[in-house]
């Protein structure tokens, strides 16, 4: 995650995300454990909250476009780790 180039916004304007779009992914876990980790997250980061609810509702149809939802979460929030409410 370290060689990743941090994102000035934690998703794309106008984004619209629908369960049937993108390529279903059979393993789960690890976008189980990332959509975790920002759920604890989101009580310190409220700027947060909306995107990891919106990746929280497509935990039982996965796709790749919600994994890369979820890793543009986390390049953001590495760029913005220094800032504070």
């Amino acid at each position: 995650m370290d060689t990743y180039k941090p994102v000035p916004t934690p998703c794309k304007p106008n984004t619209q995300l629908l369960a049937s779009k993108g390529t279903l992914l059979d393993d789960h876990t690890a976008y189980r454990s990332l959509v975790g980790a920002l759920q604890y997250l989101t009580f310190t980061r409220p700027d947060l909250s909306y995107l990891v609810n919106v990746a929280c509702q497509y935990m039982n149809s996965l796709t790749d476009v919600h994994y890369a939802l979820v890793k543009r979460i986390l390049r953001y929030v590495q760029g913005t780790i220094n800032c504070g409410l």
